[in-house]
């Protein structure tokens, strides 16, 4: 049977570096996926975002995760949650 990741990959790459390979490659394509799906007030915004995410590919993705806008309404406080008081139910 023919291995076909043996066949497109080099004979010298490490089981870390195809790791490291998916995880960059995973991590891009959640950059991407989360910017396609973002809801933002100005539509440029978001195309921009993709625009930098796919031609610039690792750095993109850095770029984004460090400078994208993050709405306060998506950051949620452990106290947000619903679930009961334990303080006042009877034991």
């Amino acid at each position: 049977m023919i291995d076909i990741i043996s066949l497109l990959l080099p004979k010298d790459l490490s089981g870390t570096a195809i790791t490291i390979i998916v995880v960059v490659q995973l991590l891009w394509l959640w950059s991407v996926v989360a910017i396609a799906r973002e809801r933002t007030d100005e539509p440029t915004d978001r195309v921009v975002w993709l625009m930098i995410v796919l031609f610039l590919n690792i750095l993109g993705t850095v770029l984004y995760l460090c400078f994208s806008p993050v709405k306060q309404s998506e950051i949620k406080s452990p106290r947000s949650f619903n679930h009961t008081n334990r303080d006042t139910e009877t034991r």
